[in-house]
């Protein structure tokens, strides 16, 4: 009779330290989502600054910094922009087999890179925009990755 309450008592040891385990398990997984979520925030702002600063670089071309303040990170925002003066070249075919066809014409490329220090790692997180204009034309030609 003493060893049936001995092991049905860490029986249910074990079991309490089992979900004990999945409980803090559970926690750490919902920690971990909500690290990647507000991850996911913060390179959105990021993202937008940059094309924000893109925006404003295009009407005052001698503009290259530019910082903002997130309210929702609280953090400031460094935007560094970068202009270039060169012929800009375009594909005439839209068949990438065959050697390209390009036309150019001369405008203006810019680049601006927004960051901002981070708490979850060491170091900053970073986001970039390109876009150009053609001389002789407002219209601003956002550049994206995919």
């Amino acid at each position: 009779m003493k060893n049936e309450r001995g092991f049905f008592t860490v029986v249910g040891l074990c079991l309490l330290l089992t979900a004990a385990l999945l409980i803090q398990g559970v926690q750490e997984f919902e920690a971990n989502y909500s690290r990647g979520v507000r991850n996911s925030e913060l390179e959105f702002e990021l993202q937008n600054a940059a094309e924000s600063a893109l925006l404003a670089a295009t009407k005052d071309s001698s503009l290259t910094s530019m910082t903002f303040f997130s309210e929702i990170f609280k953090k400031t925002i460094t935007v560094e922009i970068v202009s270039r003066k060169d012929a800009i070249h375009f594909r005439t075919d839209g068949n990438v087999t065959k050697e390209m066809d390009l036309t150019s014409k001369s405008g203006k490329i810019f680049m601006a890179v927004a960051s901002c220090d981070v708490n979850f790692m060491e170091g900053k997180i970073y986001r970039r925009a390109l876009a150009y204009v053609i001389d002789g034309e407002e219209t601003v030609y956002f550049v994206n990755d995919s």
